[in-house]
């Protein structure tokens, strides 16, 4: 096994090193961009969103201020507890609801919209809990 290195000249051995520094270099390479992904937060993958937009277009998809459930009258901006005939739970303030009978609530944590027909029980509350 031996034999074999002893025929190897200089250029070779010279040749073989360069060869594994550049391996080497390629695989550090690699291994320093996958922690860099794994490190950088997410709000950097993904492109900032202007919450103000949002609301507008809440407010374009859910056009109605007015919302009437039980004989209560419910406005836009009011905070509310919505529970559904699943028994979920949504509070927050009511943004409205369009002409396919879809209401939107926004949360602490998302914008949820359901079907009207899937209202249990609507409430007014003072604060917003933390759901």
């Amino acid at each position: 096994m031996l034999n074999i290195f002893k025929n190897l000249s200089l250029i070779d051995y010279a040749l073989a090193f360069i060869a594994a520094a550049l391996i080497m270099q390629f695989i550090k390479k690699i291994t320093k961009t996958r922690e860099n992904v794994k490190k950088r937060p997410v709000m950097l993958l993904f492109p900032p969103i202007d919450f103000a937009v949002i609301l507008r277009r809440c407010h374009k998809m859910f056009p109605n201020e007015s919302l009437n459930i039980n004989g209560t009258n419910f406005y836009r901006g009011m905070n509310v507890r919505v529970t559904t005939n699943e028994n979920k739970i949504f509070e927050g303030q009511l943004i409205g609801h369009n002409n396919d009978n879809i209401y939107c609530v926004l949360t602490k944590t998302a914008i949820a919209t359901d079907d009207l027909g899937n209202v249990a029980d609507m409430a007014e509350i003072t604060e917003l809990g933390g759901l």
